[in-house]
């Protein structure tokens, strides 16, 4: 049998997924996700100064950005279009030129 857990409308464990939405109560730190018993390690998702969000990484720890998939690129885009294309035989492309 599997275990279910419900707390004000998130329910994980359940088969039966729901959007979830988390919302900061002030300050410019929107999500933090720690390491159990290290708490100076963790990535934040924030705002910076309301100009810019950010996925931020803290600690003493490499970041890394992963796709496992064989076959498939990891991209950053802005306004929708493709900036920064790595393809899974790590070559990157940077707005139509390959590097």
């Amino acid at each position: 049998m599997a275990s279910e857990l419900e707390v004000g409308g998130l329910s994980v464990g359940s088969s039966s997924a729901a959007p979830v939405t988390v919302k900061a109560t002030g300050g410019s730190e929107g999500i933090r996700i720690e390491r159990h018993d290290a708490t100076s390690q963790y990535l934040s998702l924030n705002e910076s100064n309301g100009g810019e969000h950010k996925i931020e990484a803290y600690g003493s720890k490499d970041f890394s950005l992963t796709n496992h998939s064989a076959s498939h690129s990891i991209k950053l885009k802005t306004n929708n279009t493709d900036r920064l294309t790595i393809d899974s035989a790590g070559d990157a492309t940077f707005t139509g030129t390959t590097v």
